[in-house]
């Protein structure tokens, strides 16, 4: 697994993950923030807005139990066993790592995030688990029609191409607006890949033009009142007055509220011959940033989405701050996109997991567009969320903030 390197908050250990820290790793760096690098959550807070004074773990409200099990204190305990690996200078996986932003990742088969850390503590409250994670909101089958449409594509392609007059009857049959959208996006998609050229040695923009810019660009920038913030749109993260932390993913999608752009959706892309890794680590930060500012603008029941694109493989997410102190980083679907013209049997499933992200990301826009207002549990949202000690930099080496 990739790892990455911390400065340490105290005096004790700083000296040792200095020169630790000063080392890149796979390619990876990181900014610390020592003021907020932190083994307990009992610590004095700087910050009023973004730590609350303690943590009183005997308190009931904003913790999240299923049955007689407490999962907050599980994860909470699940970080400081991450923190003291950190600390005796053991390495961390991808996962351990985001649990020291307050970060915990679940995915869809539940082995190899937060849960498969804690072998045996899930397995009695899996059901309730999964059901509180809600990886299956708005996913639904695709209609027959559009079904239709992606067999078509898959029976052509698998011959030699399609031909013109399929292309334009599969336009002209689409009927409503998801069958619409469907056609548009496979049109797309399969002028991209009608000439059959090799992907791995596309470059990584000239790849994400070919792959998954189409089913993008189609599906989710023309979600209603949102629009795309472009390619490396820079988003910038406060630090109490000092150095900001600068980060450019490949994509964002943004609504405005009050004129003001609040993005909700981010993108990270790379093409097939990687390297792969960091990308979910940089993700799982950037859409903290997002999920932080909805909170502070009082949306209820913010969520924010992202995409890690490895390749033809891509995964999608959403964060919640559903319990205090936890960034849930969820996994909704996996899928691939065809890696030649030969391969479009795959796009079914494509198109299912773009519907599904589309809905949900459309309904967070609807949130954010009512100009909500401060409710008391808008107001008890804020006192739950925590400052990330780190964050991933891909670009400008390690900087420490003083």
């Amino acid at each position: 697994m990739e790892q990455l390197e911390f400065e340490a908050a105290t005096e004790e250990v700083k000296r040792a993950f200095i020169k630790l820290a000063k080392q890149q790793i796979s390619g990876t760096v990181v900014k610390v923030d020592e003021d907020h690098l932190e083994q307990t959550d009992s610590s004095e807070s700087s910050d009023s807005n973004l730590e609350s004074a303690s943590e009183d773990l005997e308190t009931e409200e904003g913790q999240w139990r299923v049955g007689t099990i407490n999962i907050t204190t599980v994860l909470q305990a699940f970080r400081n066993t991450c923190f003291q690996k950190f600390i005796d200078g053991e390495s961390l996986g991808a996962t351990e790592l985001m649990s020291l932003n307050y970060i915990y990742h679940f995915d869809v088969y539940g082995k190899t995030d937060c849960r498969g850390y804690l072998p045996g503590t899930f397995d009695e409250i899996e059901a309730e688990v999964l059901e509180d994670l809600e990886q299956n909101e708005q996913l639904s089958l695709l209609p027959e029609a559009i079904k239709a449409m992606c067999n078509m594509l898959k029976d052509a392609t698998a011959i030699d191409r399609a031909k013109p007059t399929e292309m334009n009857s599969m336009m002209l049959k689409a009927n409503g607006p998801q069958e619409l959208l469907a056609a548009r996006a496979l049109c797309k998609l399969y002028a991209k890949y009608e000439k059959d050229e090799d992907l791995m040695l596309m470059d990584e923009d000239t790849f994400a033009d070919h792959t998954i810019k189409p089913l993008y660009e189609t599906l989710i920038s023309t979600i209603s009142r949102a629009s795309s913030a472009g390619q490396f749109a820079t988003m910038i993260c406060k630090n109490k007055g000092e150095k900001d932390w600068i980060l450019r993913p490949d994509s964002t999608l943004c609504t405005t509220m009050i004129g003001k752009s609040i993005p909700c959706f981010t993108m990270e892309i790379k093409a097939p011959h990687g390297p792969f890794g960091g990308d979910l680590l940089k993700i799982s930060y950037e859409m903290k940033q997002m999920l932080n500012s909805l909170v502070e603008q009082n949306v209820e029941d913010p969520v924010v989405f992202g995409a890690v694109v490895e390749g033809v493989h891509i995964k999608t997410y959403k964060m919640d701050l559903k319990y205090h102190h936890t960034y849930r980083l969820i996994q909704l679907r996996s899928f691939y996109l065809p890696r030649e013209r030969s391969d479009f049997g795959v796009v079914e499933g494509a198109l299912m997991a773009m519907f599904q992200l589309r809905a949900l990301i459309s309904e967070t826009v609807a949130k954010i567009r009512q100009q909500p207002v401060e409710t008391e549990q808008t107001k008890a949202m804020k006192s739950w969320r925590r400052h990330s000690p780190f964050a991933p930099n891909f670009k400008y080496g390690v900087e420490y903030l003083d």
